[in-house]
């Protein structure tokens, strides 16, 4: 079931969950929680339906319907999302999908409708899949890190959500940055397939992929694997490699992956090429037809950009940056960094040269 708003164009909201559910082998059940109008200059105009009617929906489908998967998508009425989270107590696997804000950067609903949806959906949340721009609304936390998604992820859980995946993470310019976390598994991928990812409409169709595939009997890793691979062939395009070269495509953006999550353990080509069932020769080759630079590079960059976002918001030490970061001590963590910055992590942290 789907619990979301009516988009005309048919590109998010309940038209594209229902073609999601199913393309993916389900059937859709359907309550709508207000309707979108696009204007002549394609802004877009919601109208939110009475909280009553939309928990009538709701109860009915429950009812009769008997989902085997809820999605909750778009919801602004903080007394109608708190009658929703009751209706969903003890219910079937609940995918929270939240949206306080357009692709655009458009603000769509008050901190009011963020604070209930803490309160009444996040709790039943076996997922919640949520843009890093949305956590900042829900929890006032800022997301520019790694760390800082870790951070948000584990407020989540301890409102109670089972599985956390937050999205969206531009901590650097031309990557996007995703997290998948129980409290246990903690999962990091990197793309620098921006334009595509933050397409209107991704979100929402990721979120349902993963409702549809928990109600096929999916663990949630599993789900959010099928969902990836369902988006890939439908809205994702390969980096820079047209369909005849979707194979080094696809292998450079599993690259990426591998590096984010393993950065804090894992610096050297020849692990990542071991991984990827690459020599680093091939890697290299990669790479270099990619997007220009070297594995190394991309390596570094990923670990410098880490280590200025530890020392730019947090109070760690430089020595415990650098165990943080995988480096066998403080000494080799500076020398490290002052090649890369031109300065050592004391220097950068007080703004010296």
């Amino acid at each position: 079931m789907s619990i979301n708003c009516s988009d005309a164009t048919g590109k998010s909201g309940m038209q594209a969950d229902v073609k999601t559910i199913a393309d993916l082998g389900g059937h859709a059940l359907t309550a709508v929680t207000a309707v979108s109008v696009e204007g002549t200059l394609g802004q877009q105009h919601l109208t939110d339906l009475p909280k009553d009617l939309v928990v009538e929906q709701v109860r009915s489908l429950m009812a009769n319907g008997q989902p085997q998967a809820v999605k909750v998508g778009l919801l602004r009425d903080p007394e109608t999302i708190a009658a929703i989270g009751r209706l969903l107590v003890g219910g079937p696997p609940l995918v929270c999908a939240p949206s306080f804000y357009s692709t655009e950067g458009r603000s769509l609903a008050g901190t009011d409708a963020a604070d209930a949806f803490c309160q009444h959906i996040v709790p039943h949340a076996k997922l919640l899949v949520a843009r890093c721009s949305d956590v900042e609304s829900m929890l006032g936390l800022p997301m520019g890190s790694d760390e800082e998604m870790l951070v948000a992820a584990t407020r989540f859980r301890a409102m109670g959500a089972r599985w956390v995946m937050l999205r969206g993470g531009l901590q650097a310019q031309g990557r996007c940055t995703a997290l998948l976390y129980d409290g246990e598994t903690c999962r990091f991928f990197s793309t620098y397939n921006v334009d595509a990812w933050q397409q209107h409409g991704v979100g929402g169709t990721l979120s349902a992929a993963v409702a549809a595939r928990l109600a096929a009997g999916d663990t949630v890793p599993q789900a959010v694997s099928h969902a990836h691979d369902y988006l890939h062939g439908q809205v994702i395009s390969s980096v820079g490699f047209d369909s005849r070269h979707f194979r080094p495509a696809e292998q450079y953006n599993q690259f990426l992956s591998l590096i984010a999550q393993h950065y804090r353990t894992h610096h050297e080509v020849a692990f990542y090429a071991r991984q990827l069932a690459l020599t680093p020769r091939y890697l290299q080759r990669l790479t270099m037809e990619t997007v220009g630079k070297a594995p190394k590079q991309i390596i570094d960059n990923y670990v410098m950009h880490q280590a200025t976002a530890l020392l730019d918001t947090t109070t760690h030490t430089v020595q415990e940056v650098a165990a943080m970061l995988g480096f066998a001590n403080q000494s080799v963590f500076c020398t490290f960094f002052k090649m890369h910055q031109g300065r050592t992590p004391t220097q950068y942290r007080g703004g010296g040269k």
